[in-house]
């Protein structure tokens, strides 16, 4: 069967209604955990900084390692996302325990350093040669993964090779993805501006006075609250549609 990005936009969509509340708790926990240590090692530091002598200098140790598995556990959260991403695109449902999961962690770390590393060259070289590297390894992830990549230098291959086999398909695929974030962004400073205006409109109404204020708020936390949803929602879509189509590149689909 030939791929289509037609198709594999169409049946994101439903997969990513389908799973979309069932994301919540892991995209609240993936976000949460490395902050959270992320804050515990600035407060270390911070005090370390007001110690002097050995027990400062411990603190100062303690908050730097904590630091550090910081960034790392932000790494797993990112591979977590992108194994549920994998799953749910299979038809299963999200869930948090996949977020720590460890198998294939340090090939991911390495392939994400070597992807990140050409994708800088090749921008600062010439900006072409830094997308294209950029579009044609950006799916790696999934052949680990999927399991088609046992580490981070065939994944990096496996994902050149199935874009390659449908290079403009998958290129209109991408330039749609890209497209979703921004036109959210742009509807919802439309949406924005309307609240707004209506907040605007209240405090003429009432004077200025405490009643405009709070309609003000109330028009504020609405418009908040609804940009969280659809960026979450913006979020799920992006990520299961490049899942699914990793999986509809690869050439048995085509068979």
């Amino acid at each position: 069967m030939a791929f289509s990005a037609h198709e594999v936009l169409e049946e994101s969509w439903t997969l990513s209604k389908r799973t979309y509340w069932a994301w919540w708790p892991v995209i609240i926990v993936a976000v949460l955990v490395p902050f959270v240590l992320q804050i515990i090692s600035t407060l270390l530091t911070g005090w370390a900084s007001n110690l002097d002598g050995f027990f400062g200098a411990l603190i100062g140790i303690v908050g730097a390692i904590i630091y550090i598995i910081a960034l790392l556990v932000a790494v797993l959260m990112v591979l977590g996302l992108l194994r549920n991403s994998y799953a749910v695109s299979g038809g299963e449902r999200p869930s948090v325990a996949r977020l720590f999961e460890t198998r294939h962690y340090w090939w991911f770390l390495v392939a994400a350093l070597i992807y990140g590393a050409m994708v800088f060259i090749g921008l600062f070289a010439l900006i072409i040669p830094g997308l294209i590297i950029a579009f044609m390894l950006g799916l790696f992830a999934y052949a680990l993964i999927g399991g088609q990549a046992n580490n981070g230098f065939s994944a990096l291959a496996t994902s050149w090779d199935r874009i390659s086999s449908n290079f403009w398909k998958y290129l209109g695929l991408r330039i749609v993805l890209t497209g979703v974030l921004p036109a959210l962004g742009i509807a919802l400073l439309i949406v924005f501006g309307a609240l707004g205006g209506g907040a605007i409109a209240s405090m003429d109404l009432f004077s200025g006075d405490a009643v405009g204020g709070i309609l003000a708020v109330i028009l504020g936390i609405i418009a908040l609250v609804l940009a969280v949803f659809l960026y979450v929602l913006a979020f799920v879509f992006t990520y299961v549609s490049d899942a699914l189509a990793y999986r509809r590149l690869a050439p048995e689909w085509a068979e």
